[in-house]
Order: C-alpha cells, then structure tokens, then sequence
C-alpha cells in the first residue's frame, strides 16, 4: 500500500504541539505500507499572498497541487492523509480518496484565537480562506478525524458533518526510566510550559498576575519565545526561553499547571506532562479529551485562582514525589502511540473499502 502524507508541519523532531501530532499521525500510517511525506512550507510574504490570490490557505501553491497530482500518477498513491483542515483546495483536486485530520475547528480557532482580539484585516482574509477550506475538507474527504467529540460536534454546528472517527490525541514516548529523580520533600517549585502563542500568553500572565503570588512556592515560565515575557518575573516567578532538556525540566518541578482558556483539540502539554509522569493542575480547557482519566491521584482540574491557590498549596504541604507513577500509567494506556494504533487500522480499513 501507498499512502501520500500531505501535511503543513514537520515530521521529524518538532517543538511545537501541533508537529507532534503530526508525527503521531505519519508513524502510525507506517505499519500499513509505505508512506510519502509531502512537506508544505512557509517560503516568503510574496508565496504567502499568491496563495491566498489563488484561493489556497497559505502557505499551500496551485504549484504544490500540480506537485501532489503528479506524486499521486507516479507512485500509484492508494489514497491521501490530509494531516490539516486547511488543505480543503487540494482535496478537491485530487483523484484518490482522502482522510482528513482536524487539529483544531480551524475556523473557530482562528476568529477566537490565532489572532486573539485583533481585528486586522489579515486576519478577516485568514477567515474567509479558513471557512472556504475547512468547508472543502468536509465536503471532499472519504473520512473525517478529529482529537475529539467537542470538535467533532462544532464541525457539524458549522458544516453539517459530524467526524467518521475519533482518534485521541497521542505522542511518541521520550520518557526514559532512568531519568527519574527520586522521591524529595517539597522542591518548591510548579512548571508552566509551552511556546509564547496567544493562548500560552493569555494563561500564563493570568497565573503569573493572579495565582504565583500566593503560592508556597516559585513558579517557573519555560517555553519558545516566552523569554520575551521577562516582565512577568517577580520574586515568586521565573521566566526562561527555550528548554533544551524536556526530562531535565519536567524533573525539576513538584508539578505542571496547564491554565489554559481557549484553544481546541487536545492540548499536547496535558500528554506531554503525563508521559512524564507529572501531577497536573489544568483548566478545562487544558483537559478537554482528557476528561474520562481525570484523577485526583494525579490530575486536578482549577478554574479560578482561588482554585489553583487552595489545591496546588494542599499538594505542595502533602507527602509527594515529583515523579507521579499513576501520571505516567495514564499517557501508556491512553495517548501513547500504541494506545491509539487500534484508531489507525480503523481508518486505513475503511479507507479500502470501496
């Protein structure tokens, strides 16, 4: 078998969030045959502009679906993965069947989101493209997938088609177990992780402002970018750029906060924190499509800064380890790679089907 992997983000050892779904989704696509990556990239404002002249949501060229048309006849392509919502243009085009993967409900993520409050008039085009190609993918593609039941839901409200499957968010596992500290009294100190984008931005100033302070402990700010964000730094409240060690940062905490308040899909952090093997305290918004595995052995959900307050000071005063073994059960059964393959096996069969 011959799958074309058609995708916006990278396949190979990506930062971002969206990337690691990304090479979650060409792996598991590799136990069935052989799978063709091709890569769109970002290359100028110009390519950009001519994409979105064209009708395509940027960075995607009429040259990219000349190129995809071509790869298909050559190879013998069996049928497309649209690793994105945005690729509805070339959906359309092409003369195989196609699975398309919704990582977000990209039309609400970029009025609510993307661009945040700014009412640019890029951001009013990014709309228009967004609608006419998230609306595309639906209409074009064989099967439809998302992260979850909330997406596939708004996806109907918005475009009359529920998702055909729903595959869980997963990541390949980076945890090793000789990586784990031992058990320690109160290091003091909670982790918030993730790249300087609108959503991080939001929640992060929010806890910064309004939970560090009372906090029994220093909360350190770590992620792409957020060294920018020196301004949040107080005594109770550090704030680095990018980590170069994931395991030597989630082990230098007592715990990962997620305050997250808009967003879609499944957060990567949430997984990422489980794998390893780390308490979380999250907002539901951190914890959508996670909700069947919330425990309090290791996962609390807070809302408000009171919240956040009274249960991260209560751990903390608590007899922990930073290592939290009933975290790292939860990422092995449930958003490991293996744990979700069953959902791929479902999509290639019915792909087949005619």
């Amino acid at each position: 078998m011959k799958i074309l992997f058609v995708t916006l983000n990278g396949i190979k050892n990506e930062a971002f969030g969206g990337a690691k779904a990304s090479i979650r989704n060409f792996l598991s696509l590799k136990k069935y045959g052989e799978v063709i990556p091709y890569e769109i990239k970002k290359h100028s404002s110009f390519a950009s502009a001519l994409s979105g002249i064209q009708g395509n949501m940027p960075p995607i060229l009429d040259k990219d679906i000349e190129n995809i048309h071509r790869i298909i006849d050559e190879q013998g392509i069996d049928f497309c993965f649209m690793d994105s919502s945005w690729l509805g243009s070339v959906t359309k085009c092409i003369s195989v069947p196609s699975v398309t993967f919704f990582h977000n409900c990209e039309s609400d993520y970029n009025k609510y989101v993307r661009f945040g409050s700014n009412e640019s008039i890029k951001k009013h085009i990014y709309q228009k493209l967004v609608d006419k190609n998230e609306e595309l993918s639906i209409k074009c593609s064989k099967l439809i997938c998302t992260f979850t039941d909330r997406d596939s839901n708004r996806l109907n409200d918005l475009y009359g088609r529920k998702a055909d499957i729903i595959i869980p968010l997963s990541i390949v596992d980076q945890f090793q177990k000789y990586q784990i500290i031992d058990e320690r009294e109160h290091c003091k100190c909670v982790l918030l992780f993730g790249p300087a984008m609108a959503a991080n931005i939001e929640g992060f100033t929010w806890f910064a402002k309004n939970v560090s302070e009372h906090l029994n402990c220093q909360t350190i700010i770590a992620g792409k970018g957020m060294d920018d964000f020196k301004s949040l730094e107080t005594d109770k409240v550090k704030v680095v750029g990018y980590v170069d060690s994931l395991s030597d940062f989630y082990n230098s905490g007592d715990c990962v906060v997620i305050p997250l308040f808009s967003g879609g899909g499944m957060k990567i952090k949430t997984a990422e924190a489980l794998m390893f093997g780390k308490y979380i305290f999250g907002t539901s918004e951190a914890l959508v499509g996670y909700e069947n595995i919330v425990d309090p052995s290791y996962m609390q959900e807070c809302n408000t800064a009171e919240e956040f307050i009274d249960s991260i000071n209560i751990y903390l005063k608590s007899k922990h380890n930073i290592y939290n073994e009933s975290a790292r059960m939860a990422y092995c059964n449930n958003f490991s790679k293996e744990a979700t393959q069953k959902k791929f096996d479902e999509v290639v069969n019915r792909m087949l089907k005619e």
